[in-house]
């Protein structure tokens, strides 16, 4: 087994080679903005001063056993933790993938070194938080991680033997005490054994161009796309991701006194394939649940759903069974397509309820729902498109290509938006005039120049060293 040490020196830039670190734990204090950073060791970048190192470390260097392979923190419960609150640390798989996931991703279909690192639970249980746990004491203000950037990391939880375990509570990633100024980026997310991600608290927070991928949940463990329960989630972005079957409460979900504010939700393909047979979420896209929770300045725009499995009537509405009902929700320009009424079988089929839920500012418009069949959706609002039957709209989205094959009249004439809205999921500019297409694609004749959207930078300074 390989390793690195538990206090790593801020400044430096440490390099993994192929192998397993086992569990490991971060231990170094913060020093003011100085960052660690965490790089997987690639065939295009191991240490050379061309690589931006002052030391080059190039000496020695093996293709074939430092980077043609993964670096795997893994444990039987939990892998990468930290202690107290370290911030301006950097876990960078030195992928090159330009699209939503990394490497392993079935949606990038690309050598699993590209996801250089790997972390990975095999089990859960009661005292197992988080397979990437950035831990401290509950917020108290001043004790935020702040400044973290994960990218082409793969991140596998304990899937549905681990939600079987009783009392367990994983989280795929978990920001105990929340996260300040949080980049996760071009990162593949699996198996989750509950929620994928659970930030109670934080501002400035991203997750970009991922790609998740199939949580679990039951009495055991209610799972969701995200979980927030601090009192404080200020400025989360969800953008450019793919977000493959999710099953239990909700895609979002603000609950125990939580309070979300300003969240822009956009571009994201939300789906299950038609091979799958896994449920769907029970209470709402977006829900607030308990006594104390509030959302506020919630805009889910330009999201492509596909093949959900609607499991509840409110399946894609915004759901609050919360005192504090009154902040404000908007939803424009989602695409809908073959979304799936298995509520009561196909003998009874309940209507499935607009968005506005049990919120009193909801508002929407300009939504399209097509190809459903008798799926009832509620959706009365300006623009809103509701086709019984119409052919597939998209290149190929058995195979993750949900690309447009063209400006069809249900999946265009979307009013035009400033940023960051002006931007499609790979990077297409949206026009400012005519045609602005629904759903997280902007129709293009030829692809186009750049195939991401690609934001955050590393930062490399100070010594380098090779682990």
């Amino acid at each position: 087994m390989v390793s690195l040490p538990s206090a790593p020196v801020r400044g430096d830039t440490y390099y993994l080679a192929d192998g397993t670190y086992g569990a490991y734990t971060l231990t170094t204090a913060n020093s003011g903005t100085t960052r660690i950073t965490i790089k997987k060791a690639q065939a295009y970048d191991f240490g050379r001063t061309a690589d931006g190192c002052p030391n080059d470390i190039s000496a020695g260097w093996n293709a074939g056993t430092m980077g043609a392979a993964q670096a795997i923190f893994s444990a039987t419960a939990g892998s990468v933790s930290t202690t107290s609150g370290q911030g301006y640390i950097t876990f960078d798989g030195n992928g090159t993938s330009a699209t939503a996931g990394c490497g392993v991703s079935p949606a990038v279909n690309a050598a699993a070194s590209d996801c250089g690192i790997k972390m990975q639970t095999a089990s859960t249980s009661a005292s197992t938080y988080g397979v990437l746990w950035i831990n401290s004491t509950f917020d108290t203000g001043a004790t935020r991680a702040l400044n973290w950037v994960v990218r082409y990391v793969e991140l596998q939880g304990a899937g549905d033997a681990g939600n079987g375990i009783a009392n367990s509570n994983e989280h795929t990633f978990y920001c105990r005490n929340g996260c300040n100024n949080l980049l996760v980026e071009h990162s593949y997310f699996h198996n989750s054994a509950c929620d994928f991600i659970d930030t109670p608290y934080g501002d400035g927070v991203t997750f970009n161009l991922n790609h998740f991928k199939q949580n679990a949940s039951s009495a055991n463990c209610h799972g969701q796309f995200f979980l927030g329960d601090g009192n404080q989630m200020n400025n989360f972005t969800f953008s450019n991701n793919l977000i493959e079957d999710v099953q239990g409460t909700a895609y979002w979900s603000i609950l125990n006194g939580g309070q979300a504010s300003n969240w822009q939700v956009f571009n994201n393909v939300i789906f299950q394939l038609p091979t799958s047979t896994r449920p769907g979420i029970s209470t709402g896209t977006f829900v607030v649940v308990n006594t104390g929770s509030f959302a506020t300045g919630i805009n889910l725009i330009d999201n492509t759903w596909v093949g959900d499995h609607a499991d509840f009537s409110n399946h894609f509405g915004a759901a609050c069974d919360s005192s504090n009902c009154t902040g404000t929700f908007n939803e424009q320009g989602s695409l809908y397509y073959l979304v799936v009424d298995d509520q009561d079988g196909p003998s009874n089929q309940t209507p499935i309820v607009g968005p506005t839920g049990d919120f009193p500012n909801a508002t929407e418009s300009y939504n399209s729902i097509i190809n459903s069949g008798t799926v009832n959706f509620g959706y009365t609002g300006t623009g809103d498109i509701k086709a019984v039957s119409q052919a597939n709209p998209f290149i190929n989205w058995p195979a993750y290509n949900f690309r447009l094959t063209g400006n069809g009249t249900n999946v265009n004439s979307f009013i035009s938006l400033t940023s960051p809205y002006n931007v499609d999921f790979v990077g297409n500019a949206r026009p400012s005039g005519g045609t602005w297409n629904r759903g997280a694609f902007q129709f293009a004749a030829t692809a186009p120049s750049t195939t991401g959207v690609i934001s955050g930078s590393t930062i490399v300074s100070g010594n380098v060293v090779i682990q």
